[in-house]
This record gives structure tokens, C-alpha cells and sequence, in this order.
């Protein structure tokens, strides 16, 4: 390993964290998760080669085997499910739930449900109200309704995480 100066860190498993040296609370379980991490800070890496090649990619939750693989700069993604999110490598505030749920998406501010682009919301601007899903031909509300139970499954799952 080669940190210097990162802090509240915890890596289990061969080379996980290998790489860091001033990242900050990083946790990363499984074999070679978040190996390449170097800068980047507040990462949830759980999962064989989880978040691998991430550099400097910052409040990434990466859970599965090869979620969010290829990150490397990409910030605030959240992935959920064996090769989520696999080939974004630089795209910021994306979620994916599911097996190789938005596994080949490189852009920002997506949402996929289930095995590679099942349901894909896209967005004019980050959580701009009136776009929400217009090019998919879904309301507001009920966009709105999928980001809201998203995020609170987010924030169950890192409570689960940090009472563990």
C-alpha cells in the first residue's frame, strides 16, 4: 500500500485500497476494490473488484461484483448489482439498481432499473423539475417517487453499513 497522509480508511481484502495515498474515508471490501484509488475520498466500495479503477472519484457506493468498474473520475454515483454501472468512467450523479443495470452508460445524471437499460431517465439539467423523464414519456410525479424511494434506499443501506 502506499498512503500517505488518508484517513478513515478501511480495506479488507487483497489490494483493496492498495493504491491510496490522500483519500479520506474510504471503506472498500473484496478482492481489488477500489485497488486504484488514489485521491479520491468518501467511497462505499463492497464487492470483488468493486470501483477497481477508480482514481479520484469522490462519494461513489459501489455494491456488487464490478459495479462501477471503470470510474475513475466520476462523482456522487450510486451502484447496486453485479456489473452496474460497469463502463461509466467519468459520469457524475448516476443510479443504478440491478444486474448490469446502466452497464454501458458514460453520461451524467441517470437513473436505470433492472438489466442494462430497462428504464433510463434522463435529465436536461441535475433535478430539474420540468424534464423530469419527458424524453421517456413519464410524469413528473412519478419520477419524482422513484428518486425519493432510490434515495432512501441509499441512505438504509449506509445506515445498515455504518451500524455494521
Amino acid at each position: 500500500a502506499t498512503n500517505t497522509s488518508g484517513y478513515y480508511l478501511t480495506a479488507i481484502g487483497e489490494f483493496a485500497l492498495f493504491s491510496n495515498t490522500t483519500g479520506i474515508s474510504n471503506t472498500a471490501v473484496g478482492n481489488n476494490s477500489s485497488a486504484s484509488n488514489t485521491e479520491g475520498s468518501w467511497n462505499s466500495a463492497f464487492g470483488d473488484v468493486s470501483l477497481a479503477v477508480n482514481t479520484t472519484g469522490s462519494e461513489n457506493s459501489a455494491f456488487g461484483f464490478y459495479t462501477l468498474y471503470n470510474n475513475t473520475t466520476g462523482d456522487a454515483n450510486s451502484a447496486f448489482g453485479k456489473r452496474a454501472l460497469y463502463s461509466n468512467s467519468t459520469g457524475n450523479n448516476n443510479t443504478a439498481f440491478g444486474y448490469r443495470a446502466g452497464h454501458s452508460s458514460t453520461g451524467d445524471n441517470n437513473v436505470f432499473i433492472g438489466r442494462s437499460i430497462v428504464a433510463r431517465l434522463s435529465f436536461s439539467t441535475p433535478l430539474g423539475k420540468r424534464s423530469f423523464g419527458k424524453d421517456n414519456g413519464l410524469s413528473e410525479e412519478f419520477v419524482l417517487k422513484i428518486f425519493k424511494a432510490i434515495h432512501q434506499e441509499s441512505i438504509n443501506h449506509q445506515n445498515k453499513i455504518l451500524k455494521n
